[in-house]
């Protein structure tokens, strides 16, 4: 073994941390024994560090924090599995935003182009990593994308140019005449039955014939009842004239975001960053079968956001609320720790939250308008000496810092987690 040039090989490599498996793997021939043994001979030397996790870095790199690292240095470790990482504003769990990894998308662009002539055109919905990694490959078709959220649009609208058009709208509410035909669609709604049939009635309506629509849909053991939903999408497709070319299970997968992150590790169940999985179904558009478009009316909320610190806070007011004046400001978290331990739209403590944190933190507040003002103005740096703002000042203070740092444990936390996915 040559020494020197194996000691470089480890600076590089080691540059990220790295586990032993990982190393062995591209030391160009050393054996396991004889890499651990020159590794802990670095050691001794102060030239690398093996942390608790078992992982390598250089101890250079060791001095700082990975989260800090992965944010002076572009995320370019976490952006090759997690495409477009860095790019989105940080999900909000209120919009039920879970993003595919890097495999999943270039699986899913590879897909769709692969069956897809030069001059088709392609609708996306609710698939925004998909559109961005469409729009980077400078493609020949025609992508569109229709999404409602205003952070994702801001940001995809970045990306767009005369390939990659962004329509501003809701899917439960656009006119599939006035989005035209497509010979594909892409979609992956939230796993809820009402969203399913709204995504599938204008998916199928703004298909031609002969095209394809690609469909994320829950594993078998998502939820109970599950197996029936299944069955009766499948069905609903059917009558839309759509018919099943293949399902192939568990074929996507998801990274864990930062909300659900700090829901497990509160509950005490952290596990893989890429535990979800979708089951991929394909279907062809035989017939131009149309029925009415399925009722549905969601439920009007009106929630208010202010972004501190990269802390999305988002506030209910309601129209129909009474007037808070003359009301003291009180805010109680829902949960002991803040935290709601869960993101399961069926837990019940979710319904009484008016505040809710990008960290799923919850709380009730019965001013929540007097609330959203001083929030306004901590962001603005306007002064408030009332009892009330000095109250919220200190809270916004405290909520923002303490998920800066979590969100900084998050990136570390799944830094690690890649490299020994990766193995």
């Amino acid at each position: 073994m040559n020494k020197a040039y194996t000691q470089q090989l480890i600076s590089r490599l080691c540059t990220q941390p790295r586990s032993l498996n990982f190393i062995c793997q591209n030391l160009n021939g050393v054996d396991p024994v004889t890499a651990l043994d020159f590794l802990k001979d670095l050691e001794q030397q102060n030239l690398v560090r093996q942390g608790q996790d078992g992982l390598w870095l250089v101890e250079e790199k060791a001095q700082k924090s990975v989260g800090d690292y992965l944010h002076f240095n572009q995320q370019v470790y976490v952006r090759k599995y997690m495409g477009d990482f860095d790019f989105f504003k940080k999900p909000h769990p209120l919009d039920f935003e879970w993003r595919n990894t890097k495999k999943s998308v270039d699986y899913l662009s590879d897909l769709v182009l692969q069956s897809n002539h030069l001059d088709d055109e392609i609708l996306v919905l609710g698939m925004p990593t998909l559109f961005a990694n469409l729009c980077r490959r400078d493609i020949s078709q025609k992508v569109t994308i229709v999404e409602r959220n205003h952070a994702v649009v801001d940001c995809l609208k970045e990306l767009s140019h005369d390939n990659c058009q962004v329509i501003v709208g809701d899917i439960f509410k656009s006119d599939p005449e006035m989005l035209g035909m497509y010979a594909t669609v892409v979609m992956d709604p939230p796993w809820y039955e009402p969203h399913f049939y709204q995504f599938i009635w204008l998916a199928s309506r703004c298909l031609k014939l002969g095209g394809r629509l690609i469909i994320s849909i829950p594993p078998f053991n998502t939820r109970p009842g599950i197996d029936k939903e299944r069955i009766a999408w499948f069905d609903f497709c059917q009558k839309q004239g759509l018919c099943l070319e293949s399902l192939s299970p568990k074929k996507l997968e998801y990274s864990m975001p930062f909300f659900e992150w700090n829901a497990t590790r509160s509950a005490g169940a952290l596990t893989s960053p890429f535990w979800r999985h979708g089951d991929l179904a394909v279907f062809q558009k035989l017939n131009m079968h149309f029925v009415d478009r399925p009722e549905y009316e969601e439920e009007n909320v009106d929630w208010h956001e202010v972004e501190i610190k990269g802390c999305r806070i988002r506030i209910k007011i309601n129209d129909a609320e009474v007037d808070e004046t003359g009301y003291n400001l009180d805010l109680e978290p829902l949960v002991a720790t803040q935290i709601l331990p869960s993101v399961s739209s069926r837990d019940p403590r979710r319904r009484r939250a008016n505040v809710w944190t990008s960290g799923n933190r919850i709380f009730y507040t019965n001013c929540p308008r007097k609330l959203f003002t001083h929030i306004q103005y901590f962001k603005n740096n306007i002064p408030d000496q009332s009892e009330d703002g000095q109250k919220i000042f200190e809270f916004i203070e405290l909520i923002s810092s303490f998920e800066h740092e979590e969100y900084n444990q998050y990136l570390e936390w799944l830094y690690h987690e890649m490299e020994r996915e990766t193995n």
